[in-house]
């Protein structure tokens, strides 16, 4: 091909897609993998309704995006835009070349407007959700319930410990709802209060995974929470079978042909500990045949398993004792030397 000959300009597969997106009358969900060109159809997006003749004021348009890196980048990429249509465009094609028209139909609404966008960039709304939900709430203080001098909060550690630690207070208050299920809760762990705030902390940090389930139980019926149960405690066990089978292939791999003998052993000192600490969970090893499998209600089992090998802060213990079921007794020593 010589000099004097046409370019030819590859369009992509999904040419006729992307320019339906860009149509700001209708709603799209867009995915595609990283550098495949989402930013740019945003952008191409948010330039077509800066040139549309039924936007009054750039404010009107919203683009939110999650992280403030994402958003100073697509505010930059409008910005250029515009200011390359302002300085004559440039020698773009394809994809390209559709950014550099829409910029230059909404550069031509922007003078007829008197916008001066590129003379004052914030008027470009292009936010993250919490300088959004913030901006919100600063313009309706009394519907939010928030002061007029609310803000986000970076690091949120404090304000989940005193939500948890004001749940646990409801205890004081048996005649409020949730006093009982705080009660319930308590039951569980022993009145281990201090637990009992770990636990809920950690749930305010991944609320957003159960939140639209249980947020709003009041709507749900009693079939659809007892459904909600189920759902939850299937998921619950899954977890604890996955957890339990990478133990159980673990332990009996290094163990190995020791395995018959590690399980009379265990035997042998539950046995030992029946009239000492009854209610051990080492006394449920009294009858154990072989090693506990990866079913969930086997839990319990490898919970004694762990409390006669280890000790409290998870290393094996330095030396045997009536604790672990090895009494000061001359035919205990062959045992604790096995």
């Amino acid at each position: 091909m010589n000099s004097t000959s046409a370019e030819i300009v590859r369009k992509p597969a999904d040419a006729a897609v992307r320019q339906a997106a860009i149509d700001y009358r209708r709603s799209f969900i867009v995915q595609a993998p990283a550098g495949s060109g989402k930013t740019e159809l945003l952008i191409q997006r948010f330039l077509n309704l800066l040139g549309n003749a039924e936007i009054a004021e750039p404010e009107a348009i919203l683009a939110i995006t999650f992280t403030r890196k994402a958003a100073n980048e697509m505010r930059n990429r409008i910005l250029g835009a515009l200011d390359q249509a302002a300085s004559g465009g440039g020698s773009g094609d394809g994809n390209s070349k559709l950014t550099e028209q829409l910029a230059s139909a909404a550069l031509r609404r922007d003078r007829q407007r008197r916008w001066a966008i590129l003379e004052n960039p914030g008027r470009l709304q292009v936010r993250t959700v919490d300088s959004f939900c913030e901006s919100v709430t600063r313009q309706m203080p009394i519907l939010s319930r928030f002061s007029a001098g609310a803000k986000v909060s970076e690091d949120c550690a404090a304000l989940y410990q005193q939500a948890a630690q004001w749940t646990l207070r409801l205890l004081a208050h048996p005649t409020d709802s949730i006093a009982s299920a705080v009660g319930t809760l308590q039951r569980h762990l022993d009145n281990n209060l201090q637990r009992a705030e770990l636990l809920l902390i950690e749930m305010l940090k991944r609320r957003d995974q159960w939140l639209p389930l249980l947020g709003r139980c009041d709507r749900y019926s009693a079939a659809e929470l007892t459904r909600f149960r189920e759902e939850l405690e299937t998921s619950l066990r899954h977890a604890v079978g996955v957890e339990l089978a990478e133990i159980c292939s673990r332990v009996r791999a290094a163990l190995g042909a020791r395995r018959e003998e590690f399980v009379r052993l265990a035997r042998y000192a539950a046995r030992n500990l029946q009239t000492s600490a009854p209610e051990s969970r080492v006394r449920l090893l009294c009858s154990i045949e072989d090693l506990p499998g990866e079913d969930p209600a086997e839990v319990k089992l490898w919970l004694g398993l762990r409390d006669f090998f280890l000790n409290k802060s998870g290393k094996p213990w330095s030396r045997l004792t009536v604790k672990n079921g090895f009494p000061p007794l001359l035919e205990c020593r062959a045992h604790k030397q096995r």
